[in-house]
């Protein structure tokens, strides 16, 4: 699904990333169903639909995927799908801090920790990874995260050119 999803060796195709993630989930896959829920919150391949993607973020978190209380997090801190609710982001973040010893002593750290990922993915061209990480910050309203889509979109990096 990631190569899929990545175009890693393959031909870059979300509906084939889905499917993989649908089997792996079905079986018992935290990380599957953590990526069905990024698919979701961007509309890669479905209807952007951050309910859904929320639904996936706590099925996965339910079976400890740190990464999904993280993105329950900020999809409840900045009231996307949902209204926001501060409570709710912090208790999510305090979990997945409970879960894994993670560094960040915010979810605003743990922003820019994915922003740095993503910059760091743009420097060495895996544009869709870093196009990706760049477009769920900039629905935080992450200032580089959306000045780095627009360079993009600008540049077809990872996406289609906008300019023509």
């Amino acid at each position: 699904g990631l190569m899929y999803e990545n175009g890693l060796g393959v031909s870059q195709d979300f509906r084939e990333a889905r499917a993989c993630y649908e089997i792996a989930a079905k079986q018992g896959s935290a990380a599957a169903v953590y990526n069905l829920g990024v698919l979701y919150q961007l509309g890669l391949s479905v209807s952007q639909d951050f309910k859904e993607a929320l639904f996936r973020y706590k099925t996965a978190a339910e079976m400890k995927c740190v990464q999904a209380f993280f993105n329950m997090g900020l999809l409840y801190r900045y009231g996307l799908g949902v209204q926001p609710d501060e409570e709710k982001a912090q208790e999510c973040f305090d979990k997945a801090v409970a879960l894994e010893d993670t560094g960040f002593n915010s979810l605003d750290e743990f922003r820019e920790h994915l922003c740095t990922k993503a910059l760091a993915w743009l420097e060495n061209k895996n544009y869709t990874g870093a196009f990706n990480k760049f477009l769920l910050l900039a629905q935080t309203h992450h200032p580089e995260a959306q000045f780095q889509l627009g360079l993009m979109y600008m540049k077809g990096l990872g996406v289609k050119h906008a300019l023509s």
